[in-house]
C-alpha cells in the first residue's frame, strides 16, 4: 500500500466529534470518545516516530502530523464539552474534575512532540515512544474512571 493511501485511509478513521449537533453531553459518552481519540492518538503519534526514525517523505509526514493536530483538536474539544456543567452524577463528576487536565496536559505534550518532530525528525525517536505511551496511560485512565463512575453510579442506586 502506497503511503498516501496508507495516510487517506487513516484520515477515514478520526472520530469527528466536534461536528456532531450539540445535544446535552453526556459524561460516559464523552469520556469513551475521548478514550478512543486518546488511543487514536497513541498509534499516530507511534507512526510519526516511525516516520522520523525511516525518514518518510514530507508528504506523508505533513499528511499524519495534519491527522495527528486534528486528533489533538478534537481531544480538546472533549475536555471543554466536559467542563460545561451536565447533570452528572457525583461520580462522573470526580472522573470529570480528574481527567480533563490530564487530557490537557497530554494534548499539550503531544502539539510539542509534533512541533519537535517538525524541527528536528531524527533526535525526536525516544520523545515520540515515551508520547504514545503517554497516550496508551491516558486511553487505560478514561477506560479506569468510566468504568469507576459507572460502578459507583450503579451502587449508589442499589444503596437508595
Amino acid at each position: 500500500m502506497r503511503n498516501g493511501a496508507f495516510i487517506a485511509l487513516l484520515a477515514v478513521v478520526p472520530v469527528s466529534l466536534a461536528a456532531q449537533p450539540r445535544q446535552p453531553p453526556q459524561v460516559a459518552r464523552l469520556l469513551n470518545d475521548a478514550k478512543s481519540v486518546a488511543s487514536l492518538l497513541k498509534s499516530d503519534i507511534a507512526t510519526l516516530g516511525f516516520f522520523a526514525i525511516s525518514e518518510r517523505g514530507s508528504a506523508t509526514n505533513a499528511a499524519m502530523f495534519n491527522l495527528s493536530t486534528e486528533r489533538i483538536k478534537t481531544l480538546r474539544a472533549l475536555a471543554d464539552q466536559l467542563e460545561a456543567p451536565p447533570n452528572d452524577s457525583p461520580a462522573e463528576k470526580a472522573a470529570v474534575d480528574r481527567l480533563i487536565p490530564v487530557m490537557k496536559e497530554f494534548a499539550s505534550s503531544a502539539e510539542t512532540a509534533i512541533a519537535r518532530a517538525k524541527q528536528s525528525p531524527p533526535a525526536t525517536e525516544q520523545y515520540f515512544k515515551l508520547c504514545s505511551d503517554l497516550a496508551e496511560e491516558l486511553s487505560s485512565v478514561i477506560s479506569a474512571w468510566v468504568d469507576y463512575a459507572k460502578t459507583k453510579g450503579e451502587l449508589d442506586q442499589l444503596t437508595r
